[in-house]
């Protein structure tokens, strides 16, 4: 089991909020100041933020049970920001959007991202509760 914690900042060196991180079974998301804590027994870790190209660390060549300080900077990617064309079919009633260009693993990506906004925005409620 590695005990992960670190920072993820952009190219500018500013903290990234929401980003994701995960192990591909369980995740976590990154605090208002970029940083983050994750526990895993998988051997990478993957972050991933929309407006970003995603990236990976190899936990493989440090002893299992270690303590890893895994800081990233990730790099804005234009591509992954643009949105593709769709269109919406009838078919009897509901209507039924149909995409095109999206592949399952964006779409699995939007919704890591979702699942990262909303811890965001669960730790600030409870960091405003806390305060007051």
């Amino acid at each position: 089991m590695y005990d992960i914690i670190g920072n993820v900042v952009d190219e500018q060196n500013r903290a990234i909020i929401g980003v994701v991180v995960d192990d591909g079974f369980k995740g976590t998301a990154t605090d208002g100041l970029g940083y983050y804590e994750l526990k895993t027994d998988k051997k990478k870790i993957n972050f991933r933020m929309i407006g970003y190209k995603q990236e990976s660390f190899d936990l493989s060549k440090y002893k299992d049970g270690s303590k890893v300080n895994v800081d990233i900077t990730l790099k804005t990617d234009i591509e992954s920001t643009t949105l593709k064309p769709f269109e919406i079919i009838e078919k009897r009633n509901p209507v039924v959007v149909q995409e095109k260009g999206l592949t399952k693993k964006q779409m699995r990506n939007i919704g890591f991202v979702m699942i990262g906004l909303a811890l965001v925005l669960a730790s600030v409620l409870v960091y405003k509760a806390v305060k007051k």
